[in-house]
């Protein structure tokens, strides 16, 4: 990957990992002859959720939180670590499914007010001054006086889970794209690989392509399909 030019991308790993991966990254570019700053050509994403207190914030990401890891744990998607670094789900570490506490301690999700998300923040561009002229592109102040604009969590509540087209789906879209061109800040969207198109159209930066437990299902038949037909 680095040796090739290709960036990276961490999304939602405990803080731990991420600063493993963060180094791993460095020190392979300079394996490769290529001198950077901790952080740089890496983009890191982390999930969040602003509301006037963190506990607040807690109980409004927490149903939606839990809905996303009752499928990703399944499937070993749990990049926290415990204290001694080791991932969870090997031996010694935690295998159950985690809660929206354990990823605020993980450093994963930011939660609480935005004064709280802003410190949280300057943090990581501290740690990770390869971020910083990223992570400037977010304007922080702006994010505080802006606050409001990013109160679009009513959207998990639409009820037709898997119909991306459905019309309320389409109108929440709009909803997350006006909310950020209002705050002058990069836009991002996921949906199944059919909408790519459609999500770029509509204003999205960065775009997600997201698989569901049947795409994968029909990856691996056609995988075991393919390992049949060589052997006959």
């Amino acid at each position: 990957m680095v040796k090739h030019g290709i960036k990276g991308m961490l999304a939602l790993n405990g803080e731990k990992l991420t600063d493993r991966i963060m180094h791993e990254y460095q020190d392979l570019c300079v394996k490769y002859g290529r001198q950077v700053q901790l952080g740089q050509d890496m983009c890191l994403g982390m999930g969040f959720c602003i509301d006037e207190t963190q506990q607040k914030a807690i109980e409004r990401v927490r149903p939606y939180h839990d809905e996303r890891y009752k499928w990703f744990a399944t499937f070993g998607f749990v990049r926290y670590t415990d204290e001694q670094g080791r991932p969870w789900g090997t031996p010694g570490a935690p295998t159950r499914l985690p809660s929206i506490e354990d990823g605020v301690q993980q450093k994963a999700w930011l939660c609480g007010p935005p004064e709280h998300l802003i410190a949280q923040l300057r943090d990581i561009e501290a740690k990770y001054p390869g971020l910083a002229k990223t992570m400037e592109r977010f304007t922080l102040e702006q994010l505080k006086a802006k606050a409001s604009t990013f109160d679009i969590w009513k959207i998990p509540e639409l009820g037709v889970i898997g119909e991306t087209g459905h019309p309320r789906v389409q109108q929440a879209i709009e909803r997350i794209v006006a909310a950020g061109r209002a705050a002058g800040v990069p836009i991002g969207l996921g949906g199944p690989p059919g909408e790519l198109r459609s999500l770029v159209e509509a204003g999205s930066h960065v775009t997600l392509i997201f698989f569901d437990a049947l795409d994968i299902g029909a990856a691996a038949r056609a995988a075991v399909q393919a390992a049949r037909a060589s052997l006959v």
